[in-house]
């Protein structure tokens, strides 16, 4: 009998993850592209209309004093001031500095950049020669199959005896 109660408590728990992951998929996309919107996408501007502008990148010092000056956005962010931070972390030129997740060969880094963005846990890019955003892409899809992997393991405790029967039938027969 207890075993059967620490079974279903097993699936309960699991299933109740699982349909956690599902209810907070939408809410993070909405997040995901409100990020993009509001941290991304004027920095890419920025850099985009300076670039117009003076047939060129701006260089990393250019870069900060653009962030510091030009956007509301980044009004916390003062790059003489090492106690406040931008969320762009790194507005990157050069293959050396390039990190793994966006590693690629055959750019041409002098009409081409990335920004790598701190989300509090984890790193999102935005190329620019794919015009790209590398984040953590939740995906209804991703959070679908989450959810099935939670019920599997809730349902293991059921599934485990079956199998073994199953195995001791085979074998004994044999």
């Amino acid at each position: 009998m207890l075993i059967k109660i620490l079974s279903y408590t097993w699936l309960i728990v699991f299933l109740l993850l699982g349909i956690a992951m599902l209810e907070g998929t939408p809410l993070q996309m909405l997040k995901d592209k409100e990020f993009i919107n509001k941290h991304i996408k004027p920095a890419v501007t920025l850099i985009d209309s300076f670039k117009k502008a003076n047939s060129r990148l701006p260089t990393n010092a250019e870069f900060n004093e653009l962030l510091y000056t030009s956007l509301s956005i980044y009004e916390e962010y003062n790059p003489y001031d090492s106690s406040e931070e931008s969320l762009v972390t790194g507005y990157i030129r050069d293959q050396k500095n390039v990190p793994d997740e966006i590693k690629t060969q055959n750019v041409d880094w002098s009409n081409n950049y990335a920004l790598a963005v701190w989300r509090g846990e984890w790193f999102e890019y935005y190329t620019s020669w794919d015009h790209k955003y590398i984040g953590n892409n939740y995906k209804w899809s991703s959070s679908i199959s989450k959810f099935f992997y939670m019920a599997f393991i809730g349902g293991l405790p059921f599934i485990i005896p079956v199998i073994r029967k199953l195995f001791r039938k085979r074998f004994s027969n044999h």
